[in-house]
């Protein structure tokens, strides 16, 4: 078993997340494997391979990558502020984890498989793909 989760995405109290491509295929570069005291890592998979960005003198290109996930979660949470700034930790937490959907899962032979594929959440894709617009209706008004 391969575990490939570093830190400090591995702590249990950080929100980490993993990459997937237009067909919502996780990514195999995405870290897999339990964090810290087994729990599951990354939380959730978001677009990540093919992503339009901004490159310093080089105008815009593809790029690919957990950091091109990981701005998508961001962009939902100042989404979910915006609707109900008071908001707290945990809260933006379990409505980002309850809005997600079910994605493609590649096994792979060196695949962490402390949790079975087929059930979320999981150590690959964590409890699924997020659902911005899901996200947003699970946000109650202040």
């Amino acid at each position: 078993m391969v575990q490939s989760v570093v830190y400090p995405g591995g702590l249990p109290d950080i929100f980490s997340v993993g990459a997937t491509n237009y067909l919502d295929e996780v990514s195999p570069f995405s870290s897999s494997g339990s964090g810290a005291n087994e729990t599951v890592k990354p939380e959730i998979v978001a677009p990540g391979i093919d992503i339009w960005s901004s490159i310093l003198g080089q105008h815009i290109m593809y790029l690919s990558g957990t950091s091109m996930a990981a701005p998508h979660v961001t962009g939902v949470v100042a989404l979910l502020l915006s609707k109900n700034p008071n908001l707290t930790n945990k809260e933006i937490w379990d409505i980002l984890i309850k809005s997600t959907d079910p994605v493609t899962i590649t096994k792979t032979p060196d695949q962490c498989e402390s949790i079975p594929l087929e059930k979320y959440p999981n150590n690959r894709a964590g409890y699924g793909r997020l659902n911005a617009l899901k996200a947003i209706n699970n946000v109650k008004l202040p």
